[in-house]
Parts: C-alpha cells; structure tokens; sequence
C-alpha cells in the first residue's frame, strides 16, 4: 500500500507541476504553501524508492509486470521531461531490459491452434487468426 501512494504521489506530483500559471501559489493551509520548487524537491526525493521498488520487481520476479516496472520507467521519464535530475544510463537500461522481456513473453501469449478452433473465426482480428 505504501509503494502505491508513494508512486501516485511521485507521478502526481510530476504531472502537477506542469503548466501551472499561478500567479500566487495555492494555500493547503495558512501555514504551508505549495510551490513548483516544492513539488519538484518532493518528486526527486520519491525517485529512488521508485527505483528500488522496480528494480527489485525485475531482480526477484524477472517479470515487466502490470505495474511495478511501468511505474518506474513512467515516474524516472516524467521527471526526466521536466528536468528533474535521473539517471539516464539506469533508465536506458530499465528501457531495454522492459523491451526485450515484452518481446520474450510475447509468444507465451498467443493462442494455439486448438485454442483458436474453439473459437469463432470471424470474431478475430487477421493477425490473430494468421498466427
């Protein structure tokens, strides 16, 4: 749970600081004031729990997964696009590594041609059917 909201609150917080055009920074309360420069401190600090999240996701599972691994890269490439400091060689690397697990597990996704059989022909795209 606590990976989760540390990861909506890293990609919030990159997304919020996009485009904003105030001219006075919103007030949460009196005391606290929210700024881009806060913001984006706030972000660089949630990077490397994002990291080692995602990096330990590849290590023990070897699996791109629903999750983990896109958060990572979505997270370290949002931030890289707002100049907020990342490791370009790591996310190369975490890039290429997410790509050719796609592309490894690609065939364990396809249907076999029993599979195929029970199904209706007509209902299925060319490229499945021709597989």
């Amino acid at each position: 749970m606590m990976r989760i909201l540390g990861l909506l609150l890293a990609i919030g917080g990159v997304y919020f600081c996009e485009g904003r055009a105030h001219a006075d920074p919103p007030v949460v309360s009196p005391e606290i004031a929210i700024t881009d420069a806060a913001v984006l401190e706030s972000v660089a600090r949630s990077l490397p729990f994002l990291e080692r999240a995602g990096v330990a996701w590849m290590s023990e599972r070897d699996c791109v997964s629903c999750h983990h691994v896109p958060f990572l890269l979505w997270s370290h490439r949002a931030a890289a696009a707002r100049r907020i400091a990342v490791d370009s060689e790591k996310l190369s690397q975490w890039n290429d590594w997410a790509r050719r697990d796609s592309l490894d597990r690609r065939n364990s996704f396809k249907l076999t041609a029993y599979e195929l059989k029970k199904l209706d022909a007509t209902a299925l795209p060319d490229l499945v059917r021709d597989s």
